[in-house]
């Protein structure tokens, strides 16, 4: 954190940009006046404004500015940082720590009377969670392995079913039962006739028949 100075020092310029800067992500009425300034090396100059938000006091809206050479100041970087005294999330402590602390702090309330032996909290290890008295179910992989190849099976005699959609017509009479065909009237086409023949037979058939 950069030491202010006070009154804090800045060029019409270099507030014009910084609050400009602030301007891209920050809610304008939540910034506040200029309240520190300070110089670094390779002409690098921090601007402070107070913030306003709620939740953030003792905050500071940051701006680093850059002028080099005589140059016109540009931005660096502009962020919110905690002053001193601001309220800040607390140091995280890892749980385990925080877990020998309450016990601890168990341990002593017992020993002062102000906790009772069944008031304590009972901690279980997780290794304690399986024993070896466990009714566990062993998982064998060799019958998911049968199972698998049983289904295979079942896909292979399902390719092997004939489909009597999927034959061609000389085959599909193949399988026809002739005689059932001449009990319904129906006449079988051959390959070789065309089709006006077997139409006059059929025709020629059902005029005898009345």
């Amino acid at each position: 954190m950069p030491n202010s100075t006070t009154p804090p020092v800045a060029s019409d310029e270099q507030r014009a940009l910084a609050l400009s800067a602030l301007a891209d992500f920050a809610p304008m009425d939540a910034v506040g006046p200029l309240v520190a300034t300070h110089t670094e090396r390779d002409g690098i100059t921090v601007l402070q404004f107070t913030c306003g938000l709620a939740g953030y006091p003792g905050w500071l809206w940051t701006v680093a500015l850059a002028t080099i050479d005589g140059d016109a100041p540009t931005v660096v970087e502009a962020e919110l940082l905690p002053d001193e005294g601001a309220l800040v999330a607390p140091e995280w402590i890892p749980w385990s720590v925080r877990l020998t602390e309450y016990l601890e702090a168990q341990r002593k309330a017992v020993e002062e009377g102000t906790l009772s032996e069944a008031e304590v909290l009972e901690v279980v290890d997780d290794d304690d969670l399986l024993s070896a008295d466990d009714d566990l179910v062993p998982i064998d992989d060799d019958d998911d392995d049968d199972d698998d190849d049983d289904d295979d099976d079942d896909d292979d005699d399902d390719d092997d079913d004939i489909d009597e959609h999927d034959l061609a017509p000389s085959d599909a009479h193949d399988h026809l039962n002739e005689e059932d065909l001449a009990e319904d009237n129906l006449h079988i086409v051959d390959d070789s006739e065309s089709f006006e023949e077997s139409f006059d037979d059929s025709f020629e058939g059902d005029r005898r028949d009345v």
